[in-house]
């Protein structure tokens, strides 16, 4: 039996779903099976890694390779036959679904615009998988928090610079952003008894280590206290 609730989920969502947008994934490969050329358009924006249902990536990864082939040969059928070659071709949804992907879609000129609208949430699974790994660390104890930091900034630089390269968004917002996140990660593994002084104590010290990111100055003596208070807080709990 055909099956496409297949998703790429990140182990540390902690059980909520992550970003996601299974409408515009639907209309980008609708997109492209009905016009070759919205194949071109859709890779200036993103890749197969950009689609949270696994059935998405793979029908992407099949369209490119026959557009790849021959650029005018993209159609159900031709995506078809390369998904049965990969054994692919149940998994994905069969006929039923290719087709029905064909039809949610009457014309391939929004394409960009639902691309943007994966890749933007793509981004932010990133984003999210980025900052949980970084709590997660801090909290092993394992590694010197220098290296721990200059690692946190590469990673953010890393996805912020694609961000930035491609126009999707500004170098403040989304470093906001991401501090946020981060900062939810750390309240919710906060311990339910941790006193109103040591959550300002806490915040303080956070404070100091965005501030010292942010002066691109980080001080390694900071995010080795946060992450002492951090480790205190817990085993108080």
């Amino acid at each position: 039996m055909a099956t496409t609730d297949n998703y790429l989920r990140d182990a540390s969502d902690g059980g909520r779903v992550p970003p996601q947008a299974l409408e515009a994934e639907r209309s980008v490969l609708g997109a492209m099976l009905l016009d070759g050329e919205a194949v071109g358009r859709a890779l200036e924006v993103l890749d197969e890694t950009a689609f949270y249902r696994l059935a998405h990536r793979q029908i992407f990864e099949a369209i490119v390779a026959v557009w790849e082939k021959k650029k005018d040969a993209v159609d159900v059928i031709t995506v078809s036959e390369t998904l049965r070659r990969e054994g692919r071709f149940d998994a994905v949804g069969g006929a039923t679904y290719l087709a029905g992907l064909l039809d949610s879609v009457a014309t391939s000129s929004g394409v960009e615009y639902h691309a943007r609208i994966v890749h933007e949430k793509s981004t932010l699974r990133k984003i999210i998988e980025t900052c949980s790994t970084l709590v997660g660390r801090a909290y092993e104890d394992r590694e010197e928090a220098a290296e721990l930091l200059d690692e946190a900034e590469k990673a953010i630089f890393s996805i912020s610079d694609s961000l930035l390269r491609k126009g999707f968004v500004k170098a403040k917002d989304l470093f906001g952003w991401m501090m946020g996140e981060l900062e939810a990660q750390v309240e919710e593994s906060l311990p339910a008894n941790i006193t109103d002084a040591e959550r300002q104590e806490l915040a303080l010290a956070f404070d100091a280590v965005v501030e010292a990111v942010k002066e691109d100055r980080a001080n390694p003596m900071a995010l080795q206290d946060l992450q002492k208070m951090l480790r205190e807080s817990l085993g108080s709990g």
